[in-house]
């Protein structure tokens, strides 16, 4: 939320597209949660969300230096590292906790 609104473009639409995203992480997680195994996604969204929170450091976040700003291309590139570490952010709550189930007895969740 803090880098949404340091974006170009529409902010509104970038809170749009990036609560898709955590909408579609959610979903995700439903679906990885029934067909894989819980510890190996669980490893595999940790690095997708160091990756990605990692490449905000080599987005540029300012803007264009053409006076009609960025096009939508350039806004999508901005905003991928942020999607992506919503997504991922988004079903690695739900991952931890199914695995909980799994680490824990009931009585302590």
């Amino acid at each position: 939320m803090l880098a949404l609104n340091k974006l170009e473009g529409n902010l509104f639409f970038n809170l749009f597209v990036s609560t898709l995203f955590e909408f579609v992480g959610n979903f995700l997680s439903i679906v990885l949660i029934k067909y894989f195994n819980i510890k190996r996604v669980i490893l595999c969204n940790l690095t997708i969300i160091g990756i990605s929170y990692m490449s905000l450091l080599f987005v540029s976040s300012s803007p264009g230096e053409n006076e009609e700003g960025s096009s939508p291309l350039m806004v999508f590139f901005q905003l991928l590292p942020i999607l992506i570490s919503k997504g991922t952010h988004e079903t690695m709550w739900n991952l931890l906790i199914e695995f909980q189930r799994h680490i824990l007895d009931i009585e302590f969740h």
